[in-house]
């Protein structure tokens, strides 16, 4: 006696594929980053404490730009210098986690963050980037544009929340010493600070290359 036949296996396979599309499809229905298989295997499903250097992009100077430009052609350029960057991080393994008005946040967890100094080489190549392209952004925005970057290195809890919209977030004080150190950055007219922390991890791995265009804190 046959338990199953030929078409039932077939069907069964089908609905198999079928349901195995769909939730890839919408762990794929997220915000833009570099996708991970950890992220896509559900590793952070259930919370997990674990150091991360994060850098805090904001562009220089916001303020003055807002108030020569209308709404849309602000939110042109935004748009056009988060496009511009988008290399420099993915190259760099980086993980973008959200956009705030003008400010990205990128992090790496702490060994491939500081692996080949990528998380300061990420900055480094993001400033020549935009330099490189500095007459373009004069010529149609009439702007200098130029990110300020914060690199703390922070012990934070990661996993996921959300029912009909999943977000990874970070819980942790890495926002607010980013916020201590951007002010740091304006007090002394410097575009990006990295804490002591991170850079001693970096300075591990041989980050003495890089040093003299990162200021230390």
């Amino acid at each position: 006696m046959r338990l199953f036949s030929v078409a039932w296996l077939g069907q069964y396979l089908q609905w198999t594929d079928l349901m195995g599309a769909t939730i890839l499809t919408v762990r794929l229905q997220r915000p833009v980053r570099v996708q991970r298989p950890s992220y896509l295997a559900g590793r952070y499903s259930h919370p997990r404490q674990e150091l991360r250097i994060f850098v805090f992009l904001d562009m220089a100077r916001a303020p003055a730009s807002r108030r020569t430009s209308s709404h849309v052609r602000y939110f042109q350029l935004i748009d056009g210098l988060f496009r511009e960057i988008a290399d420099p991080i993915v190259y760099s393994r980086g993980e973008i986690r959200q956009y705030v008005g003008d400010e990205m946040g990128v992090s790496w967890p702490l060994r491939r963050g500081v692996n080949k100094q990528r998380c300061i080489r990420c900055f480094l190549d993001i400033r020549a980037k935009l330099k490189s392209r500095a007459s373009h952004y004069q010529a149609r925005y009439g702007i200098s544009a130029r990110f300020q970057g914060r690199l703390p290195l922070r012990q934070v809890t990661t996993g996921e929340v959300g029912l009909v919209k999943k977000e990874r977030i970070f819980s942790g004080d890495a926002v607010n010493t980013a916020a201590r150190i951007q002010n740091t950055c304006n007090a002394h007219g410097v575009d990006n600070l990295i804490t002591k922390g991170c850079w001693t991890s970096c300075s591990r791995r041989g980050a003495s290359s890089a040093g003299d265009a990162a200021a230390s804190r």
